[in-house]
């Protein structure tokens, strides 16, 4: 819950005890007016008017208006009717029954020589009107009490969608956002205009917020900022005083995101916000306090993440038709998770935003404006670490000699030759040590390694991978390989995870590039292999931990029988450091 203040906003609402305007403005006392203010009763505006061209504020009366006001060139009308009107007279034309009035802005201190003005202002959501607007998926009900008027959002509505069909059930391409939202606000406003000048212009500003969300992006990926307005809530035109003014509840939902995996995040956030800004003597002040209640869900999520989930209510004011007030309050939550596989390290935090800002010109004519951010708040919910998946196989070649051959792997093919497979201690990724092999350059044997891994139904395997330069000639022109094997035969059943191809491109378990590479150039690369089902196969790669995609494939007869990991250099060198090896634990 948080509360928004603005100081010329106390102008705007002095008189709010609901969003409707009342039946009659009461003529104001002709001492609070400048000797050129002509106020047009409702009735009489009712009767005259015949239209109002809104772009150039051209009005058309019937001549008859005349008969009960004497209007000039250099007169100020003040209408309260229609959302209100505040205009100076530029031109006038009469042509028979009709008198056709030019105008031009004029602000409220040109129209008021003495006003003064407290009262206590609830808003309330005017539902009959024409521009009253809900996204897709919101719902709102108004739930009126004796010391509130709650607004209540139920809220399910995607906020993109890739392949543009909005469905609820095809939520992979997509970001949306459930859960709800209650708003109430209330103000107090004292304004006090001495002799053509506004001397002091106080709005203490009662916000009560209530927010339960989920979010979810469906977009791997996906580095995107989105910002979507959800409704549009006019709250009909209220009278305070001779002043009419038109609040306006926008609401917006969004994401910023830079992440690798789909996420998943739950945020409750409770605020109250109380406000007073005030003006006087030609200098601003503003007292705040706020009070929380909150609490952030850790996201389900894999990969690298940093993302914000927030909800922004805005409260626009037009006085006259003249913006000039409004306060807005970013509710979020913000997430960073890094996943290395074997170790989890998250954070989650909640926070506000709240800025508040006045355009002065409807009120004295000046083109200075008051802006400022109340509040900028936020702390850390909850943060640790996890143990990650259980972890297998692994091999950093750190325990071999250097010049050896590593003894847990099994050499195939052309890399039973010592003399170019080897642990290489000058060339290496991580730690000091990394393996080389070599694939005959202008010939067909290449080099493989196999070792022994034990899984289910998935795994996700990752390790480092750097590709020679030599020039390729042989009748498998291709460089460093990963993939799946039944034995350790390289004539028997096998399943290509990943291969850097010699036109430098990256291909996963198809023809179907996933981009390009460099030689002599480490790439940490990572793939996640499962069983979707008994004759499917799914693969899903990163590099550098971008995610990159996924294929899906048939199942191959021995599917079930690969039980060694290979790695191979088809032509040419290739490294490979810093193997991990993640079964499922299913």
């Amino acid at each position: 819950m948080k509360k928004f203040t603005l100081l010329l906003l106390t102008i705007l609402l002095f008189a709010f005890n609901s969003c409707k305007k009342d039946d009659e403005i009461e003529p104001i006392n002709d001492n609070g007016l400048a000797e050129n203010t002509v106020q047009i009763t409702d009735s009489d505006w009712q009767n005259t008017i015949i239209n109002i061209d809104t772009t150039t504020y051209t009005f058309k009366f019937k001549k008859n208006v005349l008969d009960n006001y004497s209007i000039n060139k250099g007169d100020i009308i003040l209408g309260t009717e229609d959302g209100g009107y505040l205009r100076k007279v530029k031109n006038m034309t009469s042509v028979g029954d009709e008198i056709t009035v030019e105008t031009e802005f004029a602000a409220i201190t040109e129209a008021f020589k003495d006003l003064h003005e407290q009262t206590s202002v609830t808003i309330m959501p005017n539902i009959e009107s024409q521009e009253f607007w809900l996204d897709d998926g919101v719902e709102m009900s108004s739930l009126k009490s004796t010391s509130a008027n709650l607004m209540n959002f139920s809220i399910n509505t995607v906020l993109y969608d890739l392949d543009g069909d909005l469905s609820p059930s095809s939520s992979t391409d997509q970001i949306r956002i459930s859960g709800s939202y209650k708003l109430d606000a209330d103000f107090n406003i004292d304004l006090d205009i001495e002799n053509f000048e506004v001397s002091k212009l106080m709005l203490q500003y009662d916000i009560n917020q209530t927010k339960v969300i989920d979010g979810y992006l469906g977009l791997p990926g996906l580095e995107y900022s989105l910002k979507k307005r959800i409704a549009k809530i006019p709250c009909g035109t209220i009278a305070a005083g001779p002043v009419i003014i038109e609040p306006v509840i926008e609401i917006y939902a969004g994401f910023n995101v830079d992440m690798s995996m789909p996420l998943q995040m739950k945020i409750e956030q409770e605020y109250n916000s109380l406000t007073t800004i005030t003006y006087e003597n030609g200098n601003w002040d503003t007292e705040k306090t706020v009070t929380e209640n909150e609490s952030f869900e850790k996201p389900t999520i894999s990969g690298v993440l940093d993302a914000k989930l927030y909800l922004k209510p805005v409260l626009k004011f037009k006085v006259y038709r003249t913006v000039s007030p409004y306060i807005d309050v970013e509710l979020y939550g913000a997430a960073n998770v890094e996943l290395e596989f074997d170790l989890l390290k998250w954070k989650t935090s909640v926070g506000f935003d709240m800025n508040a800002g006045v355009s002065m010109m409807i009120w004295n004519h000046s083109l200075f404006n008051f802006n400022t951010n109340l509040f900028h708040w936020e702390h850390i919910i909850a943060q640790g670490e996890e143990s990650g998946q259980s972890q297998s196989n692994f091999d950093n070649f750190e325990s071999y000699n250097a010049g050896s051959f590593p003894s847990s792997w099994v050499a195939d093919a052309n890399a039973n030759n010592i003399s170019n497979n080897y642990i290489d201690n000058t060339i290496k990724y991580e730690g000091d040590k990394s393996l080389k092999i070599y694939g005959s350059v202008g010939g067909c044997w290449g080099a493989l390694a196999y070792k022994p891994m034990d899984f289910n139904s998935s795994f996700t395997i990752e390790l480092a991978i750097r590709n020679g330069d030599e020039n390729l000639s042989g009748c498998h022109p291709d460089r460093g390989q990963i993939g799946l094997r039944k034995g350790t035969s390289w004539s028997n059943p096998a399943r290509r995870l990943l291969l850097f191809g010699g036109d430098g491109k990256i291909y996963g378990g198809s023809s179907t590039s996933l981009g390009t590479y460099n030689t002599n150039t480490w790439y940490l690369v990572k793939i996640k292999y499962e069983k979707t089902a008994d004759s499917q196969i799914k693969l899903s790669y990163w590099i550098n931990n971008d995610y990159l995609g996924e294929e899906t494939f048939d199942s191959i007869a021995d599917e079930n029988l690969l039980d060694n990991f290979e790695i191979v250099a088809q032509e040419g060198s290739a490294w490979f450091d810093a193997i991990s090896f993640y079964p499922d634990s299913n």
